[in-house]
């Protein structure tokens, strides 16, 4: 990864999301539909912003714990305007971050 890609990266703790796993959220890049990455347990996987469909990522992708892939999903769900305004660098991490909305607390 080059420096100026690091910069159009962005990582998000669960403390402030709701999901348990850390989320990556990223700016436009030609060769990527609009999308935010998680790894549980080693292993990365991604979610379309558009349409919270599980897209491709490690190939153990089939331990991808469920409870994650369905906070992720509806994390991405609540949050749809704001990330696809944040990949079309509409908006700077700041201001994703005041419009961000965290999933409500739950019960292990």
């Amino acid at each position: 990864m080059s420096l100026e890609e690091a910069y159009l990266i962005d990582r998000l703790n669960p403390i402030h999301t709701g999901v348990d796993a850390p989320l990556w959220i990223s700016c436009e890049n030609s060769d990527r539909i609009p999308q935010v990455k998680a790894e549980v347990d080693g292993i990365t996987f991604a979610v379309a912003i558009t349409d919270q469909k599980l897209l491709s990522g490690d190939e153990n992708y089939y331990r991808i714990s469920t409870t994650v892939l369905i906070q992720l999903q509806m994390w991405v769900k609540l949050n749809r305007q704001a990330l696809l305004e944040y990949w079309k660098q509409r908006l700077d991490t700041a201001c994703f971050c005041c419009l961000m909305i965290r999933l409500p607390e739950h019960t292990k």
